[in-house]
């Protein structure tokens, strides 16, 4: 299990790897945050990230995993799988987790993108370019409108 801690590492292995600036210092807005979901369908977890002020639409979800089954991890899933708590999930999978990636694509309207990095009072924002770069994640349409 990769813990909180551990996971912030890579995070920050990942951002000097691939020289990116980023900025720990910055104003909140809901507008520019990722918030990332762990979701399960029948066989395994994946992650969506959308907009911090967005509801994710689970039937929208249900179409793009081609499930009809889909659920919230439970807390003790989250740290099992992610290594970390509630509300601290970064927006990565591979490679960082083994877990596949979907990202909200209103989120690409945003010149940046903040996020928890695994550890509550470790926030992060980041030009979307270079993010993008380095998460690779699937781009589709699953916000409640």
């Amino acid at each position: 299990m990769i813990k909180d801690i551990e996971y912030y590492n890579k995070i920050m292995e990942c951002f000097k790897a691939h020289r990116v600036h980023f900025n720990t210092e910055f104003e909140k807005d809901p507008k520019l945050s990722g918030k990332s979901l762990l979701l399960k369908d029948k066989s395994c977890f994946h992650i969506f990230t959308l907009r911090g002020d967005r509801k994710s639409d689970n039937k929208k979800i249900r179409k793009i995993l081609n499930s009809h089954k889909l659920r919230f991890a439970t807390d003790e899933e989250l740290l099992e799988v992610a290594g970390v708590i509630s509300g601290c999930l970064p927006p990565f999978g591979r490679p960082l987790i083994d877990i596949d990636h979907y990202i909200d694509e209103e989120l690409l309207q945003n010149e940046f993108i903040s996020f928890n990095a695994a550890i509550a009072d470790k926030k992060v924002r980041l030009k979307m370019e270079d993010y993008l770069k380095m998460a690779n994640p699937s781009i589709c349409e699953f916000k409640k409108l």
